[in-house]
């Protein structure tokens, strides 16, 4: 090349942390929090729950789904005061994570 490409500084606007809730969760968001911050970026988390399979749901009754996405959205909010972040959003989705995410 005669003459090298110009390359733009990187920006992030937005960070998407995906946790599952698992031991490495902790240490997982720390290091988002770090790159979000370089990047003076806002983070947010994004966690799935899984879905049952259909006719499962009808012994759970009531608002299961509901229940099981608030206790997430509980856990969450204890492993951000745990790691001292700013995670403005958390978001809780039913579905297979890979998908999900």
């Amino acid at each position: 090349m005669e003459q090298p490409p110009h390359h733009l500084p990187l920006a992030f606007a937005n960070i998407a942390c995906a946790v599952d809730l698992d031991g490495h969760s902790q240490e997982t968001l720390t290091w988002a929090a770090h790159f979000a911050s370089d990047f003076h970026a806002q983070l947010n988390i994004v966690h799935a729950i899984p879905a049952l399979e259909p006719g499962l749901e009808i012994p759970f009754g009531g608002d299961w789904k509901s229940d099981l996405a608030n206790l997430a959205r509980s856990d969450l909010e204890k492993l951000v005061a745990a790691t001292g972040s700013d995670v403005p959003g958390i978001y809780v989705r039913a579905g297979e994570s890979r998908k999900t995410v």
